[in-house]
């Protein structure tokens, strides 16, 4: 078993801040980035929307306003109402005027690497495994959003919005613009921009590259299953339905998806609370990882493999639940974060504070080990 770690490196800020006002624009909402985990996501896997996350192999996916609730009393928001808005932007602020053009710097962690997007730059830096050149990002692309596969890694560009990847095919969705982009374990779906329609590439085992032909949101990719989030918040999954990972609430709205291995997460828009789906109690493979706390509000989730981490509304605190015999599910304390990613057994955070990337867990092939950008 790996000894529970935490690294961390400060990125390369012009601003010294987490968030920036970048002029590559807003971003869509939060994937499972990541390896099968995701992230968005790894492998996150996750939904992205605007000013979102991106996370893993897994996914993630953010949340952006919505009831200020800690533990399940509300508290006060940006104007000193009880019960109000927890942040105007997608940086835990409250300056109103940000609320369209801030965007915090990303992480997402995969099951083998992980990559982190400077957003202000549109930069993206990997670091852990390199066996197909999952790390080798295109030095001369800007990006908005970045998501990680197993052994591969996807970009939105910022000036065509096309989805660009290496490790792999290098434009598996075509050359069209797209919303927001998801990798799953072996495949990666996008919104396309001109119809709202899931388009997804790579290798499919179960469908999961296979869509409705809905008109969707954002969309989360996970390990053999994918979920959508249409125009008024509820989801649609397709692919393996193996422990009901792809039969998510069908009248509960959410404001952002994620998607793990067995499993999958959404942020209520009603109140702010995480809500799960998938994985019996009963089964072995149940390690808590869709048994989100009661009664906590988050700005953002992503699901890893079998553990799942979000950012708190109202202090923006990492809260974890599930597997964590690597210390995945372990947060450090007292850190806020503005963006967190699950991966398959390890997690990396963006700090609130100064852009910080913090990762925790199974540090094997140095994923969980930052390293600075040249």
């Amino acid at each position: 078993m790996q000894a529970r770690l935490a690294f961390a490196v400060v990125l390369l800020l012009s601003t010294g801040a987490a968030c920036s006002k970048s002029p590559l624009g807003v971003l869509g909402e939060a994937h499972y980035a990541s390896s099968t985990g995701a992230a968005g996501e790894g492998g996150g896997f996750r939904d992205t929307g605007p000013a979102s996350a991106t996370g893993t192999g897994v996914g993630s996916a953010a949340r952006i306003g919505g009831p200020a609730v800690a533990g399940g009393e509300p508290v006060e928001d940006c104007n000193g109402e009880i019960g109000g808005p927890a942040r105007l932007d997608g940086c835990g602020t409250c300056d109103a005027d940000s609320a369209n053009d801030c965007i915090p710097n990303s992480v997402s962690a995969g099951r083998y690497h992980t990559c982190s997007l400077i957003a202000e730059e549109g930069r993206v830096h990997c670091w852990g495994r390199d066996l197909e050149g999952q790390l080798a990002s295109p030095a001369d692309v800007r990006f908005l959003d970045l998501t990680t596969g197993d052994f591969y890694t996807c970009g939105l560009r910022a000036d065509d919005r096309q989805v660009q990847c290496w490790g792999t095919e290098e434009f598996p969705l075509g050359r069209e613009a797209y919303n927001n982009v998801s990798t799953g374990r072996w495949h990666t779906c996008g919104v396309r921009g001109s119809d709202g329609r899931v388009v997804c590439g790579g290798i499919e085992l179960a469908d999961e590259a296979t869509p409705p032909e809905s008109i969707f949101v954002t969309v989360a990719a996970g390990y053999r299953h994918t979920c959508a989030r249409d125009t008024d918040g509820l989801v649609e999954c397709w692919g393996s339905d193996t422990k009901g990972r792809a039969t998510p609430p069908g009248d509960v709205p959410f404001d952002s998806i994620t998607a793990g291995k067995y499993h999958g997460c959404g942020v209520r828009r009603d109140d702010g609370q995480a809500q799960c789906w998938g994985i019996d109690e009963d089964s072995e493979l149940d390690f808590g990882q869709a048994r989100a706390p009661a009664g906590v509000a988050f700005n953002s989730i992503s699901a890893g493999a079998f553990h799942t981490c979000g950012v708190r509304a109202w202090d923006w605190l990492a809260q974890c639940w599930g597997r964590d015999e690597d210390g995945q599910a372990s947060a450090p304390e007292g850190v806020a974060f503005a963006r967190i990613s699950a991966g398959w057994k390890h997690t990396c955070g963006v700090r609130q504070d100064n852009g910080e990337i913090i990762c925790w867990g199974d540090d094997s092939d140095r994923k969980a080990t930052p390293t600075i950008p040249d």
